[in-house]
């Protein structure tokens, strides 16, 4: 299959598991941060979403809101403390009383990901010249660039992978095919240049990492 059209048809079958993290003021209203995330857990109309914690930097001024793609409307989240971690950038929110139908992501391990294989992130883009993100994900092709580096910037598994950085997708799922090997979490916004991709295979408590072949979600019981 084409690139392009892979392109197409990963976030097709996708983009419902995306969702847009906005902290707004308590007070205000306005925008304090923004950011992506992906489901990768349900229990009836409450969701786990994954992402990143430098995303909720500023949770303790403001309120945590998510937006399912392709509405306007926002729905209120919790953080699950138990499941953030600043030191590995990454961080477990829970959604509840969401009526959409989000299918929940599953990982596969990166361990024998090659060089020059073709990744695709899914995430909101920060409109240029705006405050405003687009009303659904997009889609950003990228190859890797280095096969799993062992001890990576956060201490753990890194990938190295060339794509377009945009503001607004640290948080985005990066896919091989139809599975999540990584969580984008760093990247100089509005160039084409090598960026970094966090390996999460096992999340557990205390969020312990492991290489695993699927993605064990926390609880939502």
């Amino acid at each position: 299959m084409d690139i392009q059209e892979l392109a197409k048809e990963t976030l097709k079958e996708h983009e419902k598991s995306v969702v847009l993290i906005i902290i707004r003021s308590a007070t205000t209203g306005a925008a304090l941060n923004r950011g992506t995330g992906f489901v990768i857990g349900r229990k009836g109309t409450s969701y786990l979403v994954m992402t990143c914690a430098h995303i909720l930097q500023k949770l303790d001024d403001g309120i945590l809101n998510v937006r399912l793609a392709g509405e306007s409307k926002e729905h209120m989240a919790t953080k699950m403390d138990r499941y953030c971690d600043d030191g590995t950038d990454i961080a477990i929110i829970k959604v509840d009383n969401v009526h959409q139908e989000c299918n929940a992501l599953q990982f596969c391990d990166a361990v024998d990901v090659a060089a020059k294989t073709v990744v695709i992130k899914l995430g909101y883009i920060l409109v240029s010249g705006s405050s405003r993100h687009t009303l659904k994900p997009s889609v950003c092709i990228g190859t890797v660039a280095t096969q799993l580096l062992q001890n990576g910037s956060k201490g753990i598994e890194d990938l190295v992978y060339s794509a377009s950085g945009k503001h607004g997708l640290s948080g985005s799922a990066v896919m091989l095919g139809n599975e999540v090997i990584g969580v984008y979490y760093f990247g100089e916004a509005n160039s084409d240049i090598i960026i970094l991709l966090l390996l999460i295979f096992c999340v557990s408590c205390g969020l312990a990492i492991e290489r695993a072949p699927r993605c064990a979600a926390p609880s939502l019981a």
